[in-house]
């Protein structure tokens, strides 16, 4: 785990933290998830969005992967179908290419 290193001096600076606090969070929320749940920058930046309050942060992150379990990623190669069949356009293009 690459702990403190994911985390900028910065937002330690914003929040008034030290390095070690910023470990414990870490440690706590990858108590809650694994890593095939989460990287720790994933779990960070869920940390970072609730002002490293553990409970809200592990709360929305437990919203988010049920969310992503609800709603997959949508595959490349399906992308590249809808755009071939003309389903879908990129943005600034319409049917004509104008």
């Amino acid at each position: 785990m690459s702990d403190i290193n994911i985390i900028s001096t910065d937002i330690l600076e914003f929040f008034k933290l030290d390095d070690q606090s910023c470990v414990d969070a870490l440690h706590q929320m990858r108590e809650l998830f694994s890593e095939d749940q989460a990287s720790d920058s994933d779990l960070a930046r869920f940390l970072i969005a609730r002002k490293f309050d553990i409970e809200k942060a592990s709360k929305l992150f437990a919203a988010h992967l049920e969310w992503r379990a609800a709603n997959p990623l949508v595959a490349k190669a399906d992308c590249l179908q809808s755009l071939s069949c003309k389903n879908a356009y990129n943005h600034g293009f319409d049917l004509e290419v104008s």
